[in-house]
């Protein structure tokens, strides 16, 4: 397992990788890594997360996207994201400022 651990900040900019085939599998949606061959799930806030990441969006911009449908505080919620965008990051799912960090 990649050891990636991400530090973002207000205006670092994220965007989904664009090689990954996806599914909607009942309440889940499934994603294939094309590339790798690997696949993953995601529930109902994993994939708004997902859909927000379709064009590039800064940290500061996805955090407050989901402030306004999701009832968290904002510390939580910064550390929430960032802890699934590192799981993504770990998984070549996602791109940083316009790199992939696997």
């Amino acid at each position: 397992m990649n050891d990636i651990e991400l530090e973002l900040q207000e205006g670092t900019t994220l965007e989904r990788y664009n090689e990954i085939m996806t599914a909607e599998m009942g309440e889940e949606l499934v994603m294939l890594h094309i590339d790798q061959g690997s696949y993953f799930g995601l529930d109902e806030i994993g994939r708004e997360i997902w859909a927000l990441l379709e064009s590039p969006i800064s940290f500061s911009g996805l955090c407050g996207k989901l402030s306004e449908q999701f009832d968290a505080d904002a510390e939580t919620l910064q550390t929430d994201v960032t802890a699934f965008l590192t799981r993504l990051a770990r998984n070549d799912l996602v791109t940083v400022d316009g790199e992939k960090v696997a």
